[in-house]
């Protein structure tokens, strides 16, 4: 059970952005309900998701690309060092991710 919950907390939900007016909506800094902190940025083509708390404090866990409304790339499980498929769906100030292992079989999201 703390697997699961790392490999969640890996995969952050994350609520209220502190960037509101970003080129991208999901730049900016997001805090998940567990108190984690991740930063979305540029990098290279991709928006880049930074771990800024915690034990991964500084260690990127995630690299997506805009896909319509939605944003897919990949999430890595810090704990494990695995890299799952990796999608994300913004709506107003709430992102729900999701990281799935064989396509779309198995996931494992939050919101």
């Amino acid at each position: 059970m703390r697997t699961l919950r790392k490999l969640a907390l890996a995969m952050f939900c994350f609520c209220m952005p502190s960037a509101a007016y970003a080129a991208d909506p999901m730049i900016g800094l997001w805090r998940a309900k567990s108190g984690l902190i991740a930063s979305v940025g540029q990098c290279g083509g991709s928006l880049c998701i930074t771990l800024r708390n915690l034990e991964f404090a500084g260690r990127t866990i995630g690299r997506m690309k805009r896909a319509g409304a939605t944003y897919k790339g990949t999430v890595l499980h810090p704990g494990w060092n695995w890299t799952f498929n990796g999608f994300a769906k913004l709506s107003g100030n709430t992102v729900q991710v999701s990281g799935c292992v064989i396509g779309k079989v198995f996931c494992r999201s939050q919101t």
